[in-house]
């Protein structure tokens, strides 16, 4: 139970990190996406079952223990950093619907044109498509965000943040 609490604080914490933080984590989810399989990749898309999280936590370990040293430190860190922001009601860095709609649509037209089309058809319906789509999905877009210049990388880290 501890443990449990322990997570949903730094769940909760996550949106009231800096982008810089916020990069550092989907960085991490992006490597630890290509790490697991694709049923693991599948639940870390969808964000896990709230009714399992145990399923969640497993797969983002499965894909953690793959990871260098320091990145797992990193990831840790975050964590951390994630629980000090919501017991220390840290105020979120808010990004407007302008901006996420902007850094959506630039995130998407990098992509080629049958990527575009499988992303706008898999990603509205995520919890429902096969566990090949969910994670294509999650895979294509942590890389494709990461590969944007800033400040639409910190927005699109912030935006993943939110899931």
């Amino acid at each position: 139970q501890a443990q449990q609490a322990g997570f949903q604080l730094a769940q909760n914490g996550i949106a009231r990190l800096d982008h810089a933080t916020l990069e550092q984590r989907l960085q991490i989810l992006s490597q630890v996406s290509d790490k697991v399989d694709v049923s693991q990749c599948a639940v870390l898309a969808r964000g896990g079952n709230p009714n399992d999280a145990q399923a969640l936590s497993a797969a983002m370990l499965s894909g953690l223990e793959k990871l260098p040293q320091a990145q797992i430190d990193r990831w840790f860190d975050v964590s951390l950093k994630a629980t000090d922001a919501e017991l220390n009601k840290t105020p979120a860095q808010p990004v407007t619907q302008q901006q996420i709609q902007a850094a959506m649509g630039t995130l998407v037209k990098s992509l080629p044109a049958d990527q575009q089309q499988r992303l706008m058809r898999v990603l509205p319906e995520i919890a429902k498509a096969s566990d090949e789509d969910a994670c294509w999905t999650a895979r294509t877009l942590y890389r494709q965000a990461l590969a944007t210049p800033e400040p639409v990388r910190g927005q699109l880290a912030w935006v993943f943040a939110q899931q």
